[in-house]
């Protein structure tokens, strides 16, 4: 069999040319685009790893964000649980001070309301037994009772002038008031035992002054001295509220109700 190289020859210039056909318009564009395909998955590959390492990063720093905030909010929790529980103490502290101010404010207005009442109470049920007392004594006072009284009286004033002579020492008139009924033969007595007292006295005058209720008072100059009940239920009142009052002076009824005024002529 004789072979026909020149066909042979056309044909493989034929094979040549149609490869170079189809890389030159086939295979060239499908590779380039397979490349560029390849390029452009490689690209979004290339922008997935860096979108989830971006991803990843911001996820740590929400993480540490979000640990921060819980940090934070931790110590603004207990910050804020001391700030209520020193604010409470303070309120507590505070309203307890007003309730004790208050109650001792309303102790005090309840201690002096019930002073004051009591004061009250005690100035009646005084000024009523010394009311009944004067009343009693005025009703039981007689003849005897003004001797007595009287004889009290000149006890009283010999005691004094024993104390201090040189106020007894009176050369005029001296003048007895009494305030109860005597008859004339105690009146004469009392002229004579007041003659002992001022030696010295040229006239001793004796008379009754009903205003006086029952006591006596002997003016001598410009001095006077002076017993009556008005005047010992008087400082008997007076050492009554003292001692109401927690006071100590004892000087209130001292004299029983013996008194003596200098300037007390007239």
């Amino acid at each position: 069999m004789l072979i026909d190289w020149f066909t042979v020859g056309a044909q493989i210039i034929n094979f040549l040319i149609l490869i170079w056909l189809l890389k030159r318009l086939l295979y060239g564009p499908i590779l380039r685009a397979m490349h560029e395909r390849e390029e452009r998955v490689r690209s979004r590959l290339e922008d997935a790893r860096n979108t989830r390492r971006e991803a990843e990063e911001e996820l740590q720093r929400l993480q540490s964000e979000r640990q921060e905030l819980e940090r934070a909010r931790d110590e603004h929790m207990v910050q804020a649980r001391r700030e209520i529980k020193e604010w409470k103490d303070e309120a507590m502290d505070k309203a307890h001070a007003e309730v004790e101010e208050k109650r001792a404010s309303w102790q005090q207005a309840v201690r002096q309301e019930r002073e004051r009442e009591l004061e009250k109470m005690r100035k009646r049920i005084v000024g009523q037994v010394l009311t009944v007392s004067r009343r009693a004594l005025a009703d039981l006072a007689d003849e005897s009772l003004e001797r007595k009284a009287a004889d009290k009286f000149l006890s009283e004033l010999r005691r004094r002038k024993a104390e201090d002579g040189d106020g007894f020492v009176h050369a005029g008139a001296v003048t007895l008031r009494i305030g109860g009924q005597v008859s004339e033969e105690t009146g004469q007595r009392l002229r004579r035992e007041l003659h002992e007292v001022f030696p010295e006295a040229r006239n001793i005058e004796v008379s009754r002054d009903t205003d006086m209720g029952l006591g006596l008072t002997v003016v001598a100059g410009d001095r006077k001295w002076d017993w009556t009940l008005h005047g010992y239920l008087r400082d008997l009142e007076q050492e009554i509220f003292a001692v109401g009052a927690g006071e100590t002076d004892n000087k209130a009824n001292s004299g029983g109700g013996f008194q003596t005024e200098a300037g007390g002529a007239g």
